[in-house]
């Protein structure tokens, strides 16, 4: 029997969360444009080449957030990621892409996008609101097995910018560009990329843009194609979290270690759970609370030792030490030497390619 694309996106088994291979368009090319062996750079990651043949077949996104990660390390630019979304054209992201450019209103691609994301990413959020005339997008990827985050947030927000310009013009520019990960040492080429405000270490990842765009007719509206492809996609049951419990409680974790050290009460709350289902389920996968922040506190520690930006004692900060003596102590359990000696050992390009993915 023969599948079509869509039965492949029922069909695939993919382990954790996935995303279409469309988000591969012209990869290959730009790796190799800037330097890279595609090859070597995909293979490192498991992936195969010629993956953008078949836009429709899911792969899992620790994979493509690696192929990220291992992409900056062969070509040398931190800023691989940023550029790549940048030149991403909307048709490129497959069926998720023609069902934005054919909508009728930037409103409407928008909530068609809104509707039929978890189709094409699962374990993520993709989200659009109004407030006070401003309307607001927010993106986060939710997978807390995935904590190298970064490139993906900005390439995914370089693709929306492109989605928004289709209507607005190539010369507009967003009022505001928020991102999770901490501010770089230079942010000349992310003002170059979006030609706003730039915040960083926000709590999503967002655009921010006047509401009164939304009325705004794309230009290569397709009413026909539109409803046909609303109907297939609406077909689709999204992949289920396919993550379970402790990816989603290692994602609440990530969110709350900012505050201070998470409690089981706050993370049970954020999953609309009581604490002692949240305790009872933890312990049918053989974990507990504890064991998990200090995992996720551990894997963490070396994304964040990547960004050159940041001291030691902010990065402490970030994973929820209130004493930087407390978090050099505990990396040297986990890591055998200091943050300071790693840093020096390793290089922080080094830790961000590789080192973090094991």
């Amino acid at each position: 029997m023969n599948l079509t694309p869509l039965d492949k996106i029922r069909a695939t088994a993919v382990t954790g969360s996935h995303v279409l291979a469309s988000v591969t368009s012209g990869l290959e090319e730009f790796i190799r444009t800037n330097g890279g062996d595609p090859h070597r750079v995909l293979a490192r990651a498991g992936l195969d080449m010629g993956l953008a043949e078949q836009p429709t077949s899911p792969i899992p996104m620790r994979d493509f957030c690696n192929v990220l990660d291992g992409a900056v390390e062969a070509t040398g630019n931190e800023r691989f990621g940023l550029w790549f979304g940048h030149q991403f054209r909307p048709e490129a992201m497959g069926l998720l892409g023609y069902l934005a450019v054919s909508s009728a209103t930037l409103g409407a691609a928008l909530g068609s996008i809104e509707r039929a994301f978890p189709v094409h990413q699962s374990d993520s959020m993709f989200r659009v609101s109004v407030t006070g005339g401003i309307c607001r997008i927010d993106y986060q990827l939710r997978d807390g097995s995935i904590l190298n985050r970064r490139q993906d947030a900005e390439l995914s927000l370089g693709m929306f910018c492109n989605i928004l310009r289709q209507p607005m013009g190539g010369r507009w520019a967003p009022l505001e560009v928020h991102f999770e990960h901490a501010r770089p040492l230079g942010t000349e080429e992310y003002r170059r990329a979006f030609a706003c405000d730039l915040r960083f270490d926000q709590p999503m990842n967002a655009i921010l843009l006047r509401a009164e765009a939304l009325d705004r007719p794309m230009p290569n509206s397709d009413p026909i194609l539109h409803a046909v492809l609303a109907q297939m996609l609406a077909g689709i049951t999204p992949r289920a979290a396919a993550s379970g419990i402790i990816s989603a409680v290692r994602n609440e974790i990530v969110d709350l270690l900012r505050a201070g050290y998470p409690r089981l009460e706050d993370v049970s709350a954020r999953l609309a759970l009581p604490s002692w289902t949240l305790q009872r389920r933890l312990g049918q996968e053989g974990c507990r609370f504890k064991d998990l922040v200090d995992e996720v506190r551990r894997e963490l520690s070396l994304v964040l030792l990547a960004e050159a930006s940041l001291s030691v004692s902010e990065l402490a900060f970030r994973l929820g030490y209130s004493e930087v003596s407390a978090f050099s102590r505990a990396f040297q359990r986990w890591h055998g030497l200091s943050p300071r000696d790693w840093r020096k050992r390793a290089g922080a390009a080094q830790i961000g390619a590789g080192a973090v993915l094991h």
